[in-house]
């Protein structure tokens, strides 16, 4: 654990200049990482953001300046101690193909001389925290799993020897959309678990406001053109390099960043029980103008409008099925899409454990984005008081 004044990382002037090369990969570059977070690198090609993740774990050696590892100088110690004390996970996730999911998961437990009960626990407590059952991928083969699957290995390998940091090249960047939305989730779902200290390079600015507790926007040879939190880098941004970066759409980049909670989903949605009579679901579909919620034992069943009860013994088979239930945790950017193609623009929030929790229809959503566009007029008008 670093002291509460010190950052997990500190680059001190870190610099990299490749022979030949007239400038500088890596210019000076002075960077605070703090304990526990996640903190994006981000900018257009070539701007130095894989050399300047290569040199914190010594993969590639600075030409001058100094590493700060939890208080520690690390600049010059032997790079092997030190990459084990650090996870490494890349675009092209490097599993050995001739090895099972176990032993590749296993890799450097094995090098730190870990007892094989204690590995194989491990590798089973890691591959649940992915989302991949033990008992069937364990001792599979890397070729014998999808590309989404194979980027969750490389994850839980880069974890295995529960390092206080990870260093993370682009490691969704060859997936599909659907599916980096996907691993997206669940990485951010497993870092709330865990609470590491995590260095992310994207080419991405979604995914960097996505994922990132902070965000350094860097332009040629890593200079950073600004460090904030997501919000405030939306918010504020510092210059025009920053505005052109970042493109049109914040708002819409807002609710990627947003989250089904932060609209404050409607508790108090008309809602009957399964088993209610129909005459009582005709006068409360007659007297307001959403539609009702059937549950069952507090699951959203079914929506009811008038028109659906014109012969329903029951209202079990009534109305219209519900669609997708929302979680609190989801992305507002998602909860837009969901509603814009349903066939009832409204969408049930449940709970990790499948409680009902609200309703989020297009009005409350509609009151969300005017929320956040106050917000962000009003962190505008105080930075440049500032």
């Amino acid at each position: 654990m670093t002291a509460a004044s010190e950052p997990m990382i500190r680059l001190e002037a870190l610099t990299k200049h490749y022979p030949g090369q007239r400038q500088p990969a890596v210019d000076a570059l002075d960077l605070a990482i703090p304990e526990g977070e996640i903190v994006m690198l981000v900018g257009p090609s070539g701007c130095g953001k894989t050399t300047t993740l290569e040199m914190i774990n010594r993969l590639v050696e600075p030409s001058s300046g100094r590493i700060i590892l939890e208080g520690e100088d690390v600049t010059h110690i032997d790079p092997d101690a030190l990459r084990r004390r650090i996870g490494y996970a890349i675009q092209q996730i490097g599993l050995f193909p001739h090895r099972t999911i176990a032993q590749n998961i296993a890799t450097v437990p094995r090098l730190l001389g870990w007892s094989k009960e204690r590995i194989r626990d491990r590798v089973d407590e890691l591959l649940e925290m992915v989302g991949l059952e033990p008992t069937e991928y364990r001792d599979r083969y890397p070729k014998a799993l999808s590309g989404g699957q194979r980027q969750r290995v490389g994850v839980a390998r880069a974890m295995a020897a529960d390092p206080p940091v990870l260093l993370m090249d682009e490691p969704f960047g060859a997936t599909d959309p659907i599916t980096r939305n996907r691993l997206q989730d669940e990485f951010r779902r497993i870092q709330d678990d865990i609470g590491k200290t995590i260095v992310f390079v994207t080419h991405d600015i979604d995914e960097a406001i996505t994922l990132g507790d902070r965000i350094a926007i860097l332009q040629v040879s890593a200079q950073i053109a600004q460090y904030d939190t997501p919000e405030n880098i939306l918010s504020n941004p510092a210059d025009d390099f920053v505005v052109d970066f970042l493109g049109s759409g914040s708002v819409f980049k807002r609710l990627d960043l947003a989250r089904v909670r932060d609209a404050h989903p409607d508790r108090d949605w008309p809602t009957l029980p399964v088993d209610a009579d129909v005459e009582a679901a005709r006068r409360l579909t007659a007297g307001d103008h959403r539609p009702v919620l059937v549950v069952d034992e507090g699951k959203p069943l079914r929506w009811l409008r008038p028109e659906h009860l014109a012969d329903a013994p029951e209202l079990r088979d009534a109305g219209l099925a519900v669609g997708r239930l929302l979680q609190p945790t989801d992305r507002l950017s998602e909860a837009l899409t969901e509603l814009l193609v349903a066939s009832v623009p409204a969408a049930p929030v449940i709970d990790g454990n499948g409680r009902y929790l609200g309703v989020l229809d297009l009005a409350t959503l509609h009151r969300a984005v005017a929320d956040l566009q106050s917000e962000a007029r009003g962190t505008g008008q105080q930075g440049a008081a500032t």
